[in-house]
């Protein structure tokens, strides 16, 4: 049909006044589109400015832009691969699984590149929980939800619950994406800030392409590819880059570098070649962090030389060599405790008030003290397993007291999203 390389009205041409909620997600869904832009009739109600919405919209909608400026290396370079293949950057699930029944039944999801599949939100949140549902089909094998880090198997459909500033993109265990941080325009010749992004569970090697990004030069061969490629053996994860081959004119064999290695404990050590980096909680142009809260280590070089190449290694502290599915666990922990604190009681609800607060600050207690990482997880596990009947004491007490500045409806939301997170989130609550 030939019509794979296309663009959307991000809010609808003529739509009047656009609803916050929907425009947020289909500026979510635009980013993994070929193009991207938002677009309208002259109308005073149709608003296209992200930034002119309110809180929450507005901050997610920021933050999806900055994932696509992020992910433009990926999407050049998948858009170059399909010149030669014929494979266009978005295409069907029957594509690659021509034999799967459900890959023709699945409209709403789509592969974007060779390492993402894309399920895009489509239903409006519960009012309960501010939870969207997704229905996915999984193709055979496991994968890994990108969104909240858990590990899924396939070859089955999967309902699925996502918050506002969650995107349902799915990658293979062990899978490495190229990107670029930092960038606030997108002429830049050659990514002169280098971002990998990458997940556990085995090997993957990617080529990332450059070129002029102006002229025809590749069909003369100028143009770069750089070799991505990482290991796993143990509790050792190895990283490399290095030039495969070619140039180009204007091109930078010098970059800066982040590695992000998400779903991963905190290491004991970090090195890039023989030297060893220094941790830091504020991380600054060199030396590794880890960001309790979405369970991801970082890694900063402030100059590589892809012509030599370089190799990072991450040797962590212990089994288990990853954790699945805690960065959404701990988002939906701190909605519950929005939601409790939104209740407005002015006297204590119960001694243990203070439990969904704890709770949710479990992330930033990591960050700030990675070496605790284990300690805070037992913690974690013994304390989840009390705040049921915390929360639902706490809205028995509040229904009790009624009348004033207290909203008992909060405490009704706090549990619900409760009880949803210990049902989506099972297995994650067991490998505590």
């Amino acid at each position: 049909m030939l019509f794979a390389y296309w663009s959307h009205d991000i809010g609808g041409h003529m739509p009047g006044k656009i609803e916050p909620e929907l425009y947020t997600r289909w500026v979510q869904y635009g980013i993994y589109s070929p193009v991207f832009r938002t677009h309208a009739t002259k109308d005073a109600e149709a608003e296209r400015r992200i930034w002119a919405y309110a809180d929450p919209y507005s901050g997610v909608m920021k933050q999806a832009v900055q994932t696509r400026y992020e992910r433009v290396p990926y999407i050049y370079t998948e858009n170059r691969k399909g010149v030669d293949n014929g494979l266009s950057l978005c295409r069907p699930l029957y594509h690659e699984w021509p034999q799967a029944k459900e890959a023709y039944t699945a409209p709403g999801q789509y592969l974007f590149g060779s390492r993402m599949i894309v399920a895009p939100v489509t239903q409006s949140a519960d009012p309960a929980t501010g939870l969207a549902a997704v229905s996915v089909w999984l193709p055979p094998g496991e994968w890994i939800d990108t969104a909240t880090d858990q590990s899924l198997d396939g070859d089955s459909r999967v309902s699925r619950s996502y918050l506002l500033a969650e995107i349902p993109v799915f990658v293979r265990p062990g899978a490495v994406i190229p990107g670029q941080f930092g960038a606030r325009r997108l002429n830049d010749r050659s990514y002169s800030n280098l971002l990998v992004d990458t997940w556990p569970g085995g090997e993957d090697t990617y080529l990332l392409y450059e070129d002029d990004g102006i002229s025809q030069g590749y069909l003369t061969g100028k143009e770069a590819w750089i070799v991505l490629s990482k290991g796993e053996e143990k509790n050792l994860q190895t990283v490399e880059i290095k030039l495969a081959g070619g140039s180009y004119k204007g091109m930078l064999f010098k970059k800066s570098l982040e590695l992000r290695i998400h779903a991963s404990p905190p290491p004991s050590l970090v090195y890039v070649g023989r030297r060893a980096l220094s941790w830091s909680y504020r991380l600054g142009r060199e030396g590794w962090t880890y960001d309790g809260n979405t369970a991801t280590v970082i890694v900063r070089l402030p100059l590589i030389d892809i012509s030599k190449g370089v190799r990072i290694r991450v040797q962590r502290q212990s089994k288990p060599s990853a954790i699945y599915g805690l960065a959404g666990l701990f988002r939906r922990l701190d909605l519950v405790r929005s939601y409790v604190n939104l209740c407005g009681s002015l006297e204590p609800l119960h001694e243990e008030q203070s439990l969904p607060v704890r709770l949710a600050q479990t992330g930033f207690r990591i960050s700030r003290h990675p070496e605790r990482f284990q300690e805070e997880l037992a913690a974690l596990k013994q304390e989840l397993e009390r705040l049921s009947a915390v929360l639902a004491a706490m809205e028995e007490k509040s229904l009790e007291l009624g009348g004033g500045w207290m909203k008992p409806e909060y405490l009704s939301r706090a549990r619900a999203v409760w009880d949803c997170t210990q049902r989506g989130f099972r297995n994650t609550l067991v490998s505590l």
